[in-house]
């Protein structure tokens, strides 16, 4: 099982104690060719967690940088890149990414973003929208759980010998809009569509006391 930023989640089954924090919802879609998914992220005091519209199990990413699955239907839940056992990088680490500024002041979804082209290995990878986090009303300390997720996920998946896009060098904010591209044809795009803060309760970012792990898949 692979989790890419923002990607794998799901809905929730579980009852929520009444102790409240403030904490941060991303409204998040993602667009393939045939499909389009859409993500709530939850951030809080350092945790990070994901749940996909229509799927159980949401997957949490833990300040000790834990990816963890919750099966709420068996009460389990697995690591998705434990630490020991990954072997170190299979593949030669790619070139950082060049990002060029082509645009700014774009509105996207609301929100006053630059816009990027990325290139990487001679290649256009990705077209990003970025947004400072004062346009965004986002707190820095979320926005830096956020990225740290995303770049875990692509060095774990460097370590298994998987290509991941990589955001080394990027520019300072958050992305509204990301179109990725994987091949000549294959592209997918990930958007932000909402940003609400609300209080949150702590058990959201907790592994519930009655589960029980398993192992991972790699």
């Amino acid at each position: 099982m692979t989790l890419r930023p923002i990607l794998l989640c799901a809905l929730v089954g579980i009852v929520f104690p009444s102790v409240l924090s403030a904490g941060t919802q991303i409204t998040m879609t993602k667009k393939l060719a045939s499909s389009v998914s859409t993500f709530q992220v939850y951030l809080q005091n350092g945790s990070l967690r994901i749940e996909k519209q229509g799927r159980e199990g949401p997957v949490l990413y833990l300040s000790d940088d834990r990816f963890l699955v919750l099966d709420p239907a068996h009460k389990t839940y697995m690591d998705m890149y434990p630490m020991t056992g990954t072997g170190g990088p299979k593949t030669g680490v790619a070139e950082p990414p060049i990002y060029r500024k082509i645009a700014s002041g774009v509105s996207v979804n609301g929100y006053t973003t630059d816009e990027y082209e990325v290139r990487q290995g001679g290649k256009t990878v990705a077209e990003i929208w970025m947004a400072d986090l004062n346009t965004l009303n986002l707190d820095p300390s979320d926005a830096a759980v956020y990225w740290r997720m995303v770049r875990k996920v692509m060095v774990m998946s460097q370590a298994r010998g998987r290509h991941g896009f990589a955001f080394q060098n990027a520019p300072e904010g958050l992305p509204v809009r990301a179109i990725l591209h994987h091949g000549e044809q294959s592209t997918e795009t990930d958007e932000m569509i909402g940003i609400t803060h609300l209080d949150l309760p702590a058990s959201m970012f907790e592994v519930p006391k009655d589960y029980q792990p398993i192992r991972s898949i790699d």
